[in-house]
C-alpha cells in the first residue's frame, strides 16, 4: 500500500470515528455541561502542564492507552491508539514550543463545542464530556499569548487531548482580538 493510501485510510477511519459512530452527533449545550469556572480550571490545568517544560507533564495531557481501553469500543480503540502513537512522536516539539512560555501566568480561555457525549457517540462505551476547541491564554514577558487545543475529552483521570496543538502558542494571537467564544473568560476583565 502506498504511503498516501495508508494516510488516506487512517484519515477516513478517524473521520468515521469522530463523526459517524453510534447514535449521531451530540447536542451542544455549552454552559450547562460545565460552568465557566469548571472550564476555566480545565484550561488552567492545561496551561500549567504545557508550560511546565516537564516532558512527563506534557505527555500526560494526551490520552493514555489505559484511558482509551476504559472508554472506547474495540474498533475505536484501534484507531485512537494509532492516533496517540502518532501524536506521541511529536511530544518533544510540543514541549519545546510551549517551553518558551515557562513561567508565564494563566490569563483566560475561550471554549467552543462543549458537549456531553452519550455511550455510542464517537465510539464511546460510556458517557463523557468533550470540548472541540479550547483557546488557552497566558501572559509572558509583558504580552498575552494564546494557542488552540482541539479534541479534548474527559476521562476518569481528568481531561485529556486526543491531538497535540497543530500550532505553537504565540503572542498577539488573532483570537485575542476576535474572541469568538461560546463560553470563555477574557483576559483582564472576566467577561464572556
Amino acid at each position: 500500500m502506498s504511503p498516501s493510501r495508508a494516510i488516506r485510510g487512517r484519515l477516513v477511519a478517524w473521520a468515521t470515528l469522530l463523526c459517524a459512530c453510534g447514535a449521531g452527533e451530540p447536542e451542544i449545550r455549552t454552559g450547562t455541561i460545565r460552568s465557566v469556572s469548571g472550564l476555566d480550571q480545565i484550561a488552567r490545568s492545561f496551561h500549567d502542564a504545557l508550560t511546565s517544560g516537564d516532558p512527563a507533564k506534557v505527555g500526560a495531557q494526551l490520552l493514555s492507552d489505559a484511558e482509551i481501553d476504559e472508554q472506547w469500543d474495540g474498533a475505536s480503540r484501534l484507531v485512537l491508539s494509532e492516533q496517540m502513537r502518532s501524536e506521541r512522536r511529536h511530544l518533544e516539539a510540543t514541549r519545546v514550543a510551549w517551553g518558551r512560555f515557562v513561567g508565564s501566568s494563566y490569563r483566560g480561555f475561550c471554549a467552543r463545542g462543549a458537549a456531553r457525549l452519550l455511550p455510542g457517540q464517537r465510539g464511546l462505551e460510556k458517557a463523557a464530556e468533550a470540548i472541540d476547541e479550547l483557546l488557552v491564554v497566558g501572559r509572558h514577558a509583558g504580552a498575552d499569548w494564546a494557542c488552540w487545543l482541539r479534541e479534548i475529552i474527559s476521562t476518569s483521570s481528568g481531561f485529556r487531548m486526543t491531538k497535540l496543538p497543530t500550532d505553537s502558542p504565540r503572542p498577539g494571537h488573532p483570537e485575542l482580538d476576535l474572541w469568538a467564544c461560546e463560553v470563555g473568560r477574557r483576559p483582564g476583565d472576566g467577561r464572556r
